[in-house]
């Protein structure tokens, strides 16, 4: 049974780093569900990587494929890791119990999730990192060095797996080609049956369809349970490392890893954007040069964390001065409502795109779906700054909290703060 003095770390009680990275990563997780998602079909960008005409629609493409598709949700789940083992270690400080609050954060989360799927979008991760956060839950009290092991495991079965999927489609190249012809009228289909779908004019015709893709694409979860899991797992290490909980003090080292993670990350990435022209130019060229795909494909799969961490480490050094800490500070109030504004980016985009809205799924290009990104985002931060003057956390970061410790929480500030700056922004654990 949790005490009285195991209670949510309050405003002036959390590091304004950490929320200043989970907010901007939640931008770059918008960005790339309107990309890939809301907009339209995924399927597209299978079929046609540049699926809308134009020099900047293309640019756009190429550039958010590059710098921020898979390393903001990379990002995005690496804290989530890292906020169990706060929460843990804010127990054994406090002498409260924590594993019936941690099962009911996880339960109240999956519940979250399942009605995000069911009102909202069929994309969700909430209840995919409430599963996962189940699992974590039996390495959180592991030394360090187990963790160590553990982590490098993972790491090398993930690259064996992507290893011997190569070597498998070298060797059924014939008729692996065979299957991509088959598949792309398949894909083109698919692509028309989702724009009709989406575009139905009716909220519960809308819902069925939206329910039906999710058990569609429900196979994927799986491959997403492994790797969000994986990104839970490492953002653990990464808190045990002591980076995080106190950055001034390793600025040597965060120096070393923002260098050469960039150096490592942007090649790998440039490896990926143009993955499709390589491959095809390996098959033609055959012989000895099909070795090549072996290690570009391991530094494909390990590129989005590569550059996520390269991101972290150079925010955490930019945060150590002031102009850049006095730019970045806005962040911090949207990472301190990361779950309401990602619910309330689904709702906003669903409005925007679905046909029980305004029915744009289909007809808008990259560079259009990135400005209204900016324009939805830069509305949280002012929102999130006139909420948090007032209450002390998100509604639904509220609800969460209450259903999480079995009881109601304070809401309310017992005064409203006069402005948000940076001697009231959060500064420990």
């Amino acid at each position: 049974m949790e005490t009285a003095a195991f209670a949510p770390a309050r405003p002036g009680e959390r590091l304004a780093h950490i929320d200043v990275i989970r907010g901007l990563a939640l931008f770059g997780v918008l960005v790339m569900n309107v990309h890939f998602h809301f907009r339209g079909p995924m399927e597209r960008f299978i079929i046609d990587p540049h699926p809308f005409e134009g020099f900047w629609n293309g640019f756009t493409d190429n550039a958010l494929r590059l710098l921020v598709e898979g390393k903001a949700m990379t990002l995005f789940s690496m804290l989530f890791g890292v906020g169990l083992a706060l929460q843990l270690e804010r127990k054994e400080a406090s002498g409260g119990g924590f594993w019936g609050f941690a099962w009911r954060r996880m339960g109240a989360l999956f519940g979250f999730g399942m009605l995000h799927v069911l009102l909202l979008w069929y994309g969700d991760v909430l209840a995919l990192y409430a599963v996962d956060g189940v699992l974590l839950f039996a390495f959180l009290k592991r030394r360090t060095r187990t963790l160590h092991i553990w982590l490098a495991c993972m790491a090398s079965l993930m690259a064996l797996a992507v290893l011997v999927m190569v070597g498998n489609r070298l060797a059924h190249i014939g008729a692996f080609q065979a299957d991509q012809a088959k598949a792309a009228g398949e894909l083109q289909a698919r692509v028309a049956w989702l724009i009709d779908g989406y575009l139905q004019p009716g909220w519960m015709d809308g819902t069925v369809f939206r329910i039906t893709h999710y058990l569609q694409e429900a196979g994927d979860q799986i491959a997403g349970i492994i790797l969000a899991f994986f990104n839970l797992f490492l953002g653990l290490v990464i808190w045990r490392s002591g980076l995080l909980r106190a950055p001034a003090e390793h600025l040597a080292t965060l120096r070393r890893a923002a260098f050469w993670l960039f150096a490592l990350g942007l090649p790998a990435g440039l490896l990926r954007l143009y993955s499709r022209d390589l491959y095809e130019i390996v098959i033609r060229t055959g012989g000895w040069s099909k070795g090549v795909l072996f290690p570009a494909a391991l530094l494909q799969v390990f590129s989005h964390h590569i550059l996520a961490l390269a991101y972290g480490a150079a925010l955490l050094l930019l945060w150590q001065r002031p102009r850049w800490q006095a730019f970045l500070r806005p962040f911090a109030f949207v990472g301190r409502m990361a779950l309401t504004h990602y619910l309330a980016q689904s709702l906003v985009m669903g409005a925007v795109f679905f046909g029980w809205g305004l029915g744009l799924y289909g007809k808008v290009g990259p560079l259009a779906g990135l400005a209204m990104c900016v324009v939805l985002y830069a509305a949280q931060i002012a929102a999130s700054r006139w909420w948090l003057q007032r209450f002390q956390f998100g509604p639904v970061e509220w609800l969460w909290r209450c259903l999480s410790y079995a009881r109601l929480q304070p809401f309310r500030l017992r005064a409203p703060a006069p402005a948000l700056d940076a001697s009231i922004l959060p500064t420990s654990p």
